[in-house]
Order: C-alpha cells, then structure tokens, then sequence
C-alpha cells in the first residue's frame, strides 16, 4: 500500500506481519474450513478499521475539507440519500456516509416495516440497499416489503391467498431493485462488519440492520449491562 510517511510504513508493516501471524494460527488450528473463513475475515475487516484511524490531520487541513465539501454541496435539497419520506429527510438531511443512524420505538410499532419501506424507497432511487435479517428469514422480510410497495394485504400474503400469476406479476418491480440480503447465524458486530468487508464496502450505499438488540457486542457481556452493551 503506498503511504507518504514512513510511521505510517512502519505502522502498516507492523499490523501486516501481526495478520499474518494471526492468519497463520488459524490455518493451523484445525477448525472446519467454513470458520476458518470466517475468522480470517475478521482480522481483515479489523486491520481495515485500524488503517482508516492512524492518520491525523490539522485543524487547518480539516477546515479546507470542510470548505470544499461546502463548497461541492450548496444549493442541495438534501447532502445524503432521500428515505422516501419528506419529515424524516428535512430532520435527517438525508443519510449520509459514515453515519449511524437508529430507528427507535415501543415494540410491535412498525419499526421492522418502516426500515423496511426505506428500503424499497432507496432502491427505487437506484442505490444498493444491502440488509442483514437478524430477527426474521429473507422470505418474510420479501413479503412484507411486497405488501408495503404494493398495497396488498399482508394477512393476505401470509395465509397464501393471493392468485400465483398476481403476485408473479406484482413482484416484478422488486425483482428489478439492487437489494441483497444476508441471513446472518452470528449476530456479533464483527460477523457483520466482515460480510460488509467480503462482499466490499463499495457495493453497498446503505446497511439496514433489523434489528439492534438481536446484536452482540462479541464481547463477554455476563457481568455488564445490556443496555450500556447495546
């Protein structure tokens, strides 16, 4: 990787020969191939996250930045992606990059339906929508995103009574929208991050999570607080 500074060489050369050892650990370890896999994703997800904190910069670089992303962005109705509703994008100003945003309410409100009509409303937009289902299959979050763009009774979906050629023909528009799904086993923050990673950041516009408290820390969380956990 090239670098200006010879820290950051040092730096970059350090973690390297630290994966590396890590990396060589695992393949001696004897697990099954699929961990093995997974593991070795997680060490390079984590150096991938400790390469994007070594660089600091002056107060006076990071005014120009600003200025010229203020600069780049004026006029704009919105500086991130539109979720589809008016309300949320004049509070929000769109979602942005790096930014974490958490849709919070009392249970069985509609936060799951409303992530998911964000969804839909984004990859209508032509962005790519990518969504790990923690708390249902990839199925059942289709369908109840089916009833959301189409209008058609969810209830209706869900005891089949819906005509096979209607619901051939009204899945079209869904068919056609770059949606990808991920049923994750492991609910841990580094599970997800490393799926992120292997799939690549690039090929996603916006992460959909659903939902926060089916997360683990991937830490031993026995003695704390899940609340100070979540």
């Amino acid at each position: 990787f090239p670098t200006r500074r010879s820290s950051d060489l040092i730096l970059h050369n350090m973690y390297k020969e630290r994966n590396i050892n890590q990396i060589k650990g695992i393949l001696d370890s004897g697990l099954s191939g699929s961990i093995r896999h997974e593991k070795i994703i997680q060490i390079l997800a984590a150096n991938e996250v400790v390469k994007r904190n070594t660089t600091w910069m002056k107060i006076g670089d990071v005014i120009d930045n600003y200025l010229k992303f203020y600069s780049e962005n004026m006029g704009k109705n919105l500086l991130g992606i539109s979720s589809g509703f008016k309300n949320i994008d004049w509070y929000l100003n769109g979602f942005k990059k790096g930014e974490f945003t958490v849709i919070g309410a009392r249970p069985s409100v509609g936060k799951s339906a409303f992530a998911q009509q964000i969804a839909v409303n984004v990859a209508k937009q032509g962005f790519r929508v990518g969504i790990v289902t923690l708390e249902m299959t990839n199925e059942n979050f289709v369908s109840r995103m089916f009833s959301y763009s189409t209008g058609i009774d969810y209830t209706d979906l869900n005891k089949m009574h819906v005509p096979m050629d209607a619901l051939e023909r009204e899945m079209r528009t869904l068919r056609g929208l770059n949606i990808i799904f991920s049923e994750e086993t492991k609910s841990t923050i580094e599970s997800i991050r490393a799926s992120v990673v292997k799939l690549g950041i690039d090929k996603l516009d916006l992460l959909i999570i659903d939902y926060l408290q089916l997360m683990q820390s991937g830490t031993d969380s026995k003695n704390g607080n899940r609340e100070q956990e979540i």
